[in-house]
């Protein structure tokens, strides 16, 4: 579908400008709205990958931290009780 465009009132002429065909743009524009979705969806399972990963690297530190705390309060009692 194309649209007339007319010089605006008060110009000197109001003959026939240039007929504007929206085709070629709403075209363009959808794929491009496409590639955003697919976009959008491609960062998302991203995002929930590296968010798995920093669940699994937190819980993995938090038992390492655990396990030298614990390994700590051996030696210490250890040490402690060696001092006596």
């Amino acid at each position: 579908m194309a649209v007339c465009l007319w010089l605006p009132a008060g110009h000197h002429s109001s003959k026939y400008i240039a007929a504007f065909d929206p085709k070629p743009f709403i075209t363009s524009f959808e794929g491009l709205v496409d590639q955003l979705i697919s976009l959008r969806k491609n960062v998302q399972m991203q995002t929930e990958r590296l968010e798995k990963s920093v669940r699994v690297t937190e819980r993995e530190y938090s038992k390492k931290m655990a396990a030298l705390s614990k390994e700590f309060e051996v030696r210490h009692l250890l040490a402690v009780c060696s001092y006596r």
